[in-house]
């Protein structure tokens, strides 16, 4: 089981450097929430079949839908990255996030720049060094992520919040940069935040047949990690619901050299992880429930159109995993065990999350070779600060 290739179907928003992987930035075309102001963001470069990659010179046109009047048009300087996400409030105030990884806060007066800043001096050197990684197409830390207007004071505001919860807020009423909210401005965000995180979940449910697209689910997903870590068990009926849910899954196979035989599981071949569902199981553990027995990941045996395993496990994982021996391979394991709620693929391991009177987290290493080394028990990792949640992310 030697891999040479691994291709991952996901998406993943990251921002160039020098000699990178050629990333592509779309028009941008927004509404207000209310409805009233429409902004696009359109560069000559995405014009025709192909796209070019790196597209700049991006005109931000912002027209008001009631009267069909065009109120400002600016064109992207050569000294302001291009945008790779744009967000409009009703008051017709826009922020967009920069290839260059900044915020960049555009009046809806005239069009001019009064705010901008670099996100990544907001981070501490930790958060930085933890956090963010470093890729060949820039830094990717934005999973999991909001970005939003937020009135307080009767001030308009723009918060960006990674999933570690530190915010980056800009006071737009004031035009300058918050470098240390208040006590008040800070409750106000997590109050936002919480009640957004019980909106979002119920939306999920709501959604249940996924007619929505990918950035609404990133958003359900988002919601239901914070419902754990913020302690909402208004959010637990839904979670309940969504862990149920098998529309939102991230795939990737690997290319081996080697030739298996039809029914072979390679550990770390074939595989979907069921993003939603971790998200809700992750929470409700968090939140004192205990999760059904449904699997976080499932492997596509060699020559099969289908995965295993297809359902919930019948019995207690811990009791499986007991019989696990080292040499015995992947089908072995999932009959016995059921799936893993988390697969980490640079250390060759498989993780279960056990409940019960004496929860802990089994961890199943495998070699090479497709494998079982070891089985070992630890601490419950869903109660390990940070740990469990990036891992998810990263995926």
């Amino acid at each position: 089981m030697l891999a040479s290739l691994v291709v991952t179907m996901g998406s993943l928003i990251c921002a160039p450097v020098p000699d990178a992987t050629p990333r592509y930035y779309a028009d941008q075309d927004v509404t207000s929430p209310d409805g009233r102001y429409r902004l696009t963001a359109v560069s000559p470069d995405n014009e025709g079949e192909h796209p070019r990659p790196f597209a700049d010179d991006f005109v931000y046109t912002l027209t008001d839908t009631e009267t069909g009047a065009e109120i400002y048009q600016r064109t992207q300087p050569d000294t302001e990255g291009s945008p790779m996400s744009v967000y409009l409030d009703d008051s017709g105030w826009c922020v967009a996030y920069t290839s260059r990884e900044r915020l960049v806060a555009i009046s809806p007066r005239d069009g001019s720049v009064r705010l901008q800043t670099r996100i990544l001096d907001h981070f501490t050197d930790h958060e930085r060094d933890t956090y963010v990684h470093w890729t060949t197409a820039g830094p990717r830390w934005t999973e999991g992520s909001r970005w939003w207007f937020l009135v307080h004071e009767d001030r308009t505001h723009f918060v960006m919040r990674p999933w570690w919860e530190r915010a980056v807020v800009l006071d737009l009423t004031r035009e300058r940069i918050v470098e240390e909210p208040g006590s008040a401005l800070s409750e106000a965000i997590d109050a936002d935040m919480r009640s957004w995180a019980v909106k979002m979940v119920r939306a999920g449910v709501e959604d249940a047949h996924g007619a929505k697209d990918w950035k609404f689910w990133r958003q359900v997903r988002t919601a239901a990690i914070v419902a754990g870590r913020q302690g909402l068990r208004d959010a637990i009926p839904d979670l309940k619901q969504l862990e149920q849910d098998t529309s939102q899954y991230s795939c990737s196979f690997t290319l081996t050299l080697d030739e298996e035989s039809d029914g072979w599981i390679d550990p770390f071949g074939a595989m979907c992880e069921m993003q939603l569902r971790q998200a809700a199981q992750l929470s409700l553990r968090r939140l004192g429930e205990t999760p059904r027995r449904l699997p976080g990941v499932v492997f596509r045996p060699v020559g099969a159109e289908g995965y295993l395993p297809t359902g919930e496990h019948e019995t207690d994982p811990a009791l499986g995993l007991a019989r696990v021996e080292p040499g015995m391979i992947a089908k072995q394991v999932l009959h016995l065990a059921g799936g893993p709620d988390l697969v980490r693929r640079n250390e060759w391991i498989w993780e279960y999350d056990l409940d019960g009177d004496d929860p802990a987290t089994a961890v199943v290493k495998w070699t090479p070779d497709g494998t079982v080394e070891s089985v070992t028990r630890g601490p419950p990792a869903w109660l390990v600060p940070n740990e469990r949640d990036e891992r998810l992310y990263l995926w």
